[in-house]
């Protein structure tokens, strides 16, 4: 509710410190929320596609990087964890 106020998308009622709302403020907000969700779902609904249609993979995917054999792995390994000399 504080990133709402602060917004100015609800309006509120300051008592020394404590934040009160009313009926008609929340009422308002709840009224003002449902028409802006409501008008995004039509608008979005052509550009989001069928719910059974393939998601594209966004970033690396498994298969992108080479996976060392056991011998390179074995190998890094002892790199890594030897002392410097």
């Amino acid at each position: 509710m504080q990133r709402f106020r602060k917004r100015g998308e609800i309006g509120f009622c300051q008592i020394g410190s404590a934040i009160r709302y009313t009926e008609k403020q929340i009422d308002e907000f709840i009224e003002k929320a449902s028409k802006a969700s409501c008008s995004d779902n039509d608008s979005n609904s052509a550009t989001i596609g069928s719910p059974s249609a393939p998601v594209p993979l966004i970033g690396m995917q498994p298969t992108s990087t080479n996976v060392p054999g056991k011998q390179s792995a074995h190998l890094l390994a002892q790199a890594i964890f030897n002392k410097p000399n």
